[in-house]
Parts: structure tokens; C-alpha cells; sequence
């Protein structure tokens, strides 16, 4: 179970990856969906973790993650 803006939701299981989203990562998605990616704010992208996204942008990449891969 966990909290997010007061609501509490609950989660039957998950799986977690050992490493940071990265930009390589997130841009695949942004591209699938024809999404503008985020900025990087010049420090470069490839094998970076991913910055400027949110809460609902990570959700719905974790949702599209577990679509693509089952």
C-alpha cells in the first residue's frame, strides 16, 4: 500500500528495476506515444537517469513499460 496526494492506494505486486529510468529509456516511450520528451537541461541524455517528468508521467510510462514487456 502507498500514499500519494492523501489517497491511499493499494498495489497487488510489482517488479522494480535495479537500475534508474534513463533517458535512452523514457525517449522510447515519448516517441511511442508521440510525446514531446523531457528537457535535460544540458547535461545530456542516453544512459542518464530521466529528469523533468512527474508523478502522472511516470505512471503512465510504468503502465506502458508493463504493457511492452508483460
Amino acid at each position: 500500500m502507498f500514499y500519494h496526494a492523501g489517497q491511499e492506494e493499494k498495489i497487488a505486486a510489482f517488479k522494480m528495476l535495479s537500475t534508474p529510468v534513463t533517458f535512452e529509456m523514457y525517449d522510447l516511450y515519448c516517441a511511442s506515444i508521440s510525446q514531446q520528451p523531457p528537457g535535460d537541461n544540458g547535461w545530456g541524455r542516453e544512459n542518464r537517469p530521466v529528469i523533468n517528468i512527474n508523478y502522472h508521467n511516470a505512471r503512465n510510462y510504468t503502465r506502458w513499460l508493463s504493457e511492452q514487456t508483460g
